[in-house]
């Protein structure tokens, strides 16, 4: 529903962009409606948090103490929304509430800017709020630049060119979420959500599966929304370039959700590593600490569950290890950093803290790391069943997933051009309604923070 509710939005940037005289009120209401339309409280909810915000940003620059109040109600509110967010979880009483954690650090953002005069205070609430719950952005990121975005809403001009880019990485996205990431689910949940004696490969296979499924779901979602910002003639930032090639620990992180790593590059790593360096505290033991607390703010970007912090440290030593016994990649270093990335997010997977024993235990048990039954413990589990159907299903559509991240970057070029490439939107096109899966229901995964 929501993919339909952006295309929907999109189309509306192609009709009404370029004649409505005040592109702003049409911005906001069909971003009202778009966001209500999932889930009424979250629209009054960042209603009031963009009022709040709007008081702070438009006095920090007098005042020293409003700032840090401003700063302080953020991230307390911040906090306060994941307390929200878990006892919702386990008593079901409450309604659902999302996009308050992009918001919050894009307000954190605004906030800091206007106060070290890098950009002017908000001229008037109805761009800024319109800015604020800007619908490509606000379900699920990237973090876009508030003040950006509200120069942008106020551009009129549309061009035959931001059509057809807007559509190309629309249909890219539809792709990547409805033909791979979809079609991965299946085997992911196969090989990860049943508690049953697999060894060890098989739940790290299950892992690899649900890194490629969460990449295509949320580079993804990434891509459409900003498709249908082009439609708008308003630029989103790219939020993943290629993470899967890098050759580093550092430059994967750099290329995942880049969005997020550069805020947290920006406003947590610098701040803290000037202010140590300034105390002439060791180099590599400062880059440690402020490697520590990146990771942890990223954690608790996501939600105060444990599983979420376990990944982060595990995440952390990663780069700890890199940083102090090897700088630079090596053959085939890709793949080791994408296998360690699939460890990290096992647990990422499964915040639920009942089940980290099963599955450190299953992990380390290197006497049975290998299945005594190739066809029953490992194939099986992974191709969510034992027919030939089976089988056939999910070698295709590791077909369809190595192949695309083998020639991702040439695809990726076709995409980006201002142009139609009618043998690539053929494929495409035959592939989605061929190979899309379109029933499942399946939310985005990063849709819950």
């Amino acid at each position: 529903m929501l993919l339909l509710v952006l295309i929907v939005f999109g189309i509306c940037g192609i009709l009404f962009s370029s004649v409505t005289k005040n592109r702003a009120v049409l911005i906001l209401i069909l971003s009202a409606i778009a966001v209500g339309f999932f889930s009424l409280p979250s629209l009054i909810f960042c209603f009031v948090l963009a009022a709040i915000n709007y008081f702070f940003i438009r006095h920090i620059t007098k005042s020293k103490v409003l700032f840090i109040a401003a700063i302080s109600f953020n991230v307390i509110g911040l906090f306060a929304f994941h307390l929200y967010e878990r006892f919702n979880a386990e008593w079901s009483v409450l309604p659902v509430l999302f996009g308050v954690t992009y918001l919050t650090l894009q307000f954190i953002d605004y906030i800091c800017k206007v106060r070290f005069n890098v950009v002017a205070a908000p001229a008037g609430i109805l761009q800024y709020t319109a800015a604020t719950l800007y619908a490509p952005k606000f379900f699920m990121g990237p973090i876009a630049s508030l003040p950006d975005i509200e120069k942008e809403i106020s551009a009129v001009d549309i061009t035959k060119n931001n059509v057809a880019y807007g559509l190309n990485r629309i249909l890219l996205g539809l792709f990547k979420k409805l033909v791979l990431a979809e079609s991965l689910s299946l085997y992911v949940s196969s090989a990860l959500d049943f508690k049953d004696n697999y060894p060890a490969i098989t739940i790290l296979s299950g892992a690899c599966l649900y890194a490629l499924q969460l990449y295509f779901d949320f580079s993804g979602y990434c891509d459409i929304a900003i498709g249908v910002s082009a439609l708008w003639n308003i630029h989103l930032l790219e939020n993943f370039n290629f993470p899967f090639r890098q050759k580093t620990w550092a430059s994967f992180w750099k290329s995942w959700h880049s969005s997020l790593t550069n805020w947290l590059w920006q406003y947590v790593f610098m701040p803290k590593y000037l202010f140590l360096g300034r105390r002439k505290t060791n180099k590599v033991l400062a880059q440690s600490i402020c490697i520590a607390a990146v990771f942890t703010c990223m954690a608790f970007f996501n939600g105060i569950k444990s599983g979420f912090f376990i990944s982060a440290l595990l995440f952390a030593l990663f780069y700890l290890l890199e940083l102090i016994v090897y700088k630079k990649g090596f053959p085939f270093s890709n793949l080791f950093i994408f296998l360690l990335f699939s460890i990290g997010l096992l647990y990422f997977r499964t915040p639920d803290y009942t089940n980290y024993s099963f599955l450190t235990a299953r992990l380390t048990d290197f006497k049975n790391f290998f299945p005594d039954e190739w066809l029953r413990l490992y194939f099986a589990p992974l191709a969510s069943g034992g027919t030939q159907q089976d089988y056939f299903n999910f070698s295709f559509t590791l077909i369809l997933c190595f192949g695309f991240l083998l020639f991702e970057r040439k695809i990726v070029t076709v995409f980006n051009q201002h142009k139609i490439n009618f043998t690539m939107w053929f494929i495409l096109l035959l592939l989605l309604v061929t190979w899309g899966v379109f029933t499942s229901g399946s939310r985005f995964i990063y849709m819950q923070f």
